[in-house]
């Protein structure tokens, strides 16, 4: 009997160790769990989806083509990572630090961005579409030839960015701040502009049909060859 007790604890145990590591896995040494800390780790052409990540450190992380839909990421240190052709749809990354990260042709559709840092992010040919952005911080950052279709970026902070050629329809930019912003080339039909503030932006040949201005500040905005632009403001 005594023999048969020691042989199910055992059991037991080993039953619960593979168990955690089903649910938290480990590559390249970095053991994928909450408030887990892998700087610099390669994470590249990993499939990463759906996984609890909350309060991690990934500063300076490769995800280069790495999937990672549906996975939680809230207030984790991102800075410097390498995201490019990744696939982050549904992500949940509030309150993140991105900063200085790499986001190049990388699908955030639908991810939750609310209150995020991504400053001096290169984000070209990425998709925001539908994204939850609510307050964030994307100073200085390169967005050309992306899109954000239906994106909420009310009350965001982007002064400074580039958002050549992007597809802005029905945005909400409602009381963002976009000062010296670059939109050249840049489809806003139907966004909300409403409180926005845009001096010293460049829409040149820009289209704004159907946009909602109400209140927004256009002050020293070039507007040359800009559709339904308020050239009279």
């Amino acid at each position: 009997m005594k023999n048969i007790i020691i042989t199910l604890f055992i059991l037991f145990n080993i039953a619960n160790a593979y168990e955690e590591d089903e649910l938290y896995p480990t590559i390249n040494g970095c053991k994928l769990e909450p408030k887990t800390s892998c700087p610099k780790v390669d994470l590249s052409n990993q499939n990463l989806s759906n996984l609890d990540l909350k309060e991690s450190n990934f500063e300076g992380a490769n995800f280069e083509g790495a999937i990672l839909d549906g996975t939680d990421l809230t207030k984790s240190i991102l800075k410097k990572a390498n995201f490019k052709n990744a696939k982050l749809r549904h992500t949940i990354l509030k309150q993140s630090n991105m900063s200085n990260t790499n986001l190049e042709n990388a699908n955030l559709a639908m991810a939750d961005l609310r209150h995020t840092n991504i400053k001096v992010t290169k984000a070209t040919n990425a998709n925001f579409d539908g994204v939850n952005a609510w307050a964030i911080f994307a100073q200085g950052g390169t967005f050309d030839n992306s899109s954000f279709h239906g994106a909420n970026l009310n009350f965001a902070r982007m002064n400074g960015a580039s958002m050549k050629n992007c597809d802005l329809q029905a945005v909400n930019l409602e009381a963002a701040w976009m000062n010296k912003v670059d939109f050249e080339g840049s489809d806003l039909s139907n966004a909300d502009l409403q409180e926005s503030k845009l001096s010293d932006s460049s829409f040149y040949k820009a289209i704004l049909t159907g946009a909602r201005i109400h209140y927004a500040n256009f002050n020293s905005v070039y507007m040359q060859d800009c559709v339904d632009c308020p050239v009279d403001w």
